[in-house]
């Protein structure tokens, strides 16, 4: 019960903010992602404040979580650097502020979605499904869980 006050009070004296680390995502962040991650399977789940079928994807990652730690997850924000606080509140709020979470940069946000994937334009959610040679299937929309269940597989491969 003393751990539980003490965790509110810091985030009564924090503000409430984020406990975890945001990157910002600049051109070539991308190259980073992948390199941190060779030769294995990951998800990027793109997703903004203002898309409702988003948070409801965070929401259930989220829930998800704990019967999946083995999952490696990318979250990247389309909010600019302005709206970091909100995001990292947010991604409190779905218990995944320990994910490695990401926030595009200053770059104009056309520049930094080129970089991600030349053929997005912007609609979201998106994920990305990275096998362990990180070759990528985009898809846009929301993404049913069986399709993030089966890209991880029972012994965590790739589709």
């Amino acid at each position: 019960m003393k751990k539980i006050i003490l965790i509110i009070l810091m985030m009564v004296a924090c503000g409430g903010s984020f406990a975890g680390q945001l990157h910002f995502f600049e051109p070539g962040s991308r190259d980073g992602i992948l390199a941190d991650r060779h030769g294995q399977a990951f998800a990027m789940l793109v997703w903004s404040l203002d898309c409702r079928p988003c948070n409801a994807k965070l929401a259930e990652l989220g829930k998800l979580r704990a019967q999946h730690p083995d999952w490696q997850l990318v979250l990247l924000s389309v909010d600019g650097p302005e709206r970091e606080r909100e995001v990292g509140g947010r991604l409190a709020e779905f218990n995944l502020g320990g994910e490695d979470n990401w926030l595009f940069g200053n770059a104009p946000a056309t520049q930094l979605r080129y970089h991600l994937d030349p053929n997005w334009y912007g609609e979201l959610p998106r994920t990305y499904l990275f096998d362990p040679d990180h070759q990528a299937v985009g898809l846009s929309g929301n993404l049913p869980l069986a399709r993030l269940e089966a890209h991880f597989g029972a012994e965590g491969s790739a589709d």
